[in-house]
């Protein structure tokens, strides 16, 4: 039974139907059914489809050949010259209805406006589902690590965007272990081509990055093209798997790095080339690779013209020249919204909070850092002269690893390690975050309060140690805790270690190690304790071949110790500890 009926040809709106047959028991709809482009999941696969906001059945999944469609026994009609248009324009990318789409082919479809990536597609397209059936599955067996579930789609996310030959962000904030990610990455192209993988980090991020590979991808060949006494020959580069360099060296070998074809080139903290005016963001984004990997927590510092350097590195046509990009997104909320939907089939970004069941509820990061020239040249000058006693020159040489023995705030700025702090504390301001910092020198914790609110004059900052009294501390703890937005307390772990909780922080960074491994757990157990209700994350920063790395090493075997209840606590080295502190050297090993 029809509930309206005509003779001939009709005019609806814009477009002329003809008339329904009257043969058929439907109901007509006089009005015109506009379709719409529309993505859809079908048996795990993201694909493409016509829906309507008038009808609410499932998108259509191939294309009408009339002016009209019969939906759930609706008859409608339809603009189908338009939509024959449409499909001409999606068929010439080699796009169909009902078909998985591959990432190029996503990323042209939001490119040009034909889909719109709203938040219930990001959830089953940005690390958590496949986008096509060419996502690998994931290798359990690809590193000696056991991947939390977030890590494990990210990192297969990352495989299946790399191998179609395209870029990706991997932006998960501060502590949710990127790095594992891009190892799983570069151990299944290893696995699958004979191209060498190049990653581009800071100096202080070079030795954590040479010790995650040792650990966890040993099968892996390895290379640091770093140093005065790195090859000039490219050839030698090609014949390890992974080659691992800084963005200095990168930017001073460039013509000899840009003879490599690379499989992919992932670079670490990559707002590092959030100004494309630079040196470093020039030389990175002249180099050959196949695919890119760009990782960052904070991928928009202060406009959204960082992300757009990014991914000119990432996917150098996906967001235009520099003048329409900044026509289209100016620093406004709604821009940034849109631009949000623009790159997000290229971005896996994890919040610390939206992947809190999978994390345990601490989680100890080891962060070993390379001393730069200036600290090697002060530590050995200290080691090798004078007669000072041993117990004297151990404190001193940790005093110089501290950036207080004596150097002014410049200096501690300037040192492979502050670079490494600044970098965790960037990540805080992204969600309002608040850490600790422990050093075990009063002057280093001046130097340390006053560079931070500096560099971050939005910041919470204040001190904690043996100058204040019990109820000054408190009531400073009092602050920091109400505080609205990122934070920071810089403490000496003796006199803030024991008696205080401080649950607002969930960041703790040990900035100098300790001898005695009850004072490290005391003072990290400020903020782990009971009432927290966020995941905690421990960090270790210290020098390689110094002093502080021969107490990391005991530190570790005194606390196996005590935990089987085999030595007793101390916060002097022993004899064998003091041989060893003032023998090592860092002259060697500092790029």
């Amino acid at each position: 039974m029809f509930d309206a009926q005509f003779e001939g040809l009709r005019r609806i709106g814009e477009i002329t139907v003809s008339r329904p047959s009257d043969q058929l028991e439907i109901d007509f709809e006089p009005g015109l059914l506009v379709l719409d482009l529309a993505l859809t999941m079908t048996d795990g696969e993201l694909c493409l489809g016509l829906a309507s906001a008038d009808s609410h059945s499932a998108p259509i999944v191939e294309w009408p050949t009339v002016d009209h469609v019969v939906i759930e026994a609706t008859w409608w009609a339809i603009d189908e010259p338009t939509l024959r248009e449409v499909r001409a324009a999606l068929e010439g990318e080699s796009i169909q209805l009902g078909v998985p789409l591959a990432m190029n082919q996503l990323l042209w479809l939001v490119w040009h406006d034909y889909v719109d990536v709203d938040a219930s597609v990001l959830s089953q397209i940005s690390g958590n589902s496949n986008v096509s059936s060419r996502t690998r599955e994931f290798d359990a067996g690809l590193l000696s690590a056991t991947l939390y579930p977030y890590q494990v789609s990210g990192a297969t996310y990352l495989t299946s965007i790399v191998e179609q030959g395209l870029g990706a962000l991997l932006a998960d904030e501060m502590g949710l272990g990127k790095t594992m990610q891009a190892l799983y990455v570069v151990s299944q192209l290893a696995r699958a081509s004979k191209s060498t993988a190049l990653i581009v980090v800071p100096a202080s991020t070079l030795a954590n990055w040479e010790r995650e590979f040792a650990k966890f991808a040993r099968d892996l060949t390895v290379t640091s093209h770093v140093g005065s006494r790195r090859t000039g020959d490219h050839r030698a580069l090609s014949r390890f798997n992974v080659v691992l360099t800084t963005y200095e060296t990168a930017t001073r070998d460039q013509t000899m790095l840009q003879m490599i074809d690379w499989s992919v080139v992932i670079l670490d903290e990559a707002q590092s080339i959030k100004n494309r005016d630079s040196r470093r963001s020039a030389a990175v984004k002249q180099l050959r690779t196949q695919a890119a990997i760009a990782i960052t927590g904070t991928p928009i510092e202060n406009s959204l013209t960082d992300l757009w350097s990014i991914f000119e590195f990432l996917a150098p046509d996906h967001l235009g020249s520099l003048t329409e990009f900044q026509s289209r997104f100016p620093d406004n909320e709604m821009a940034a919204e849109q631009l949000s939907r623009r790159v997000a089939p290229l971005v896996i970004r994890r919040s610390v909070a939206s992947v809190a069941t999978d994390l345990p509820e601490r989680v100890d990061i080891v962060t070993p850092i390379y001393v730069d020239a200036q600290i090697a040249r002060s530590y050995e000058d200290a080691r090798t002269t004078g007669h000072t006693a041993p117990l004297a020159l151990l404190t001193k040489l940790r005093q110089i690893c501290a950036g207080s023995a004596g150097a002014d705030d410049d200096l501690l700025v300037a040192s492979p390690k502050f670079a490494r702090l600044r970098e965790i504390l960037e990540g805080l301001g992204s969600d309002g975050s608040k850490a600790l910092i422990f050093s075990s020198f009063i002057d280093s914790i001046d130097a340390l309060a006053h560079s931070v609110r500096e560099l971050f004059p939005n910041m919470f900052v204040a001190t904690v140690d043996g100058r204040s009294s019990p109820a000054e501390r408190q009531a400073i703890i009092d602050d920091f805790s109400a505080h609205v937005g990122a934070s920071v307390l810089v403490l000496n772990p003796r006199a803030a270690g024991v008696g205080l909780n401080i649950q607002a922080a969930n960041y703790v960074i040990h900035f100098t190690p300790e001898w005695n491994p009850a004072i490290v757990a005391q003072a990290s157990a400020r903020s782990h304790r009971r009432g927290q209700h966020k995941p905690v994350f421990v960090y270790y920063l210290y020098y390689v071949d110094t002093v502080e790395d021969v107490m990391m090493s005991r530190l570790d075997i005194k606390r196996r110790l005590q935990t089987a209840g085999l030595s007793s606590a101390s916060d002097e080295p022993g004899q064998s500890d003091l041989i060893a502190a003032l023998a090592i050297s860092p002259s060697g090993s500092f790029h």
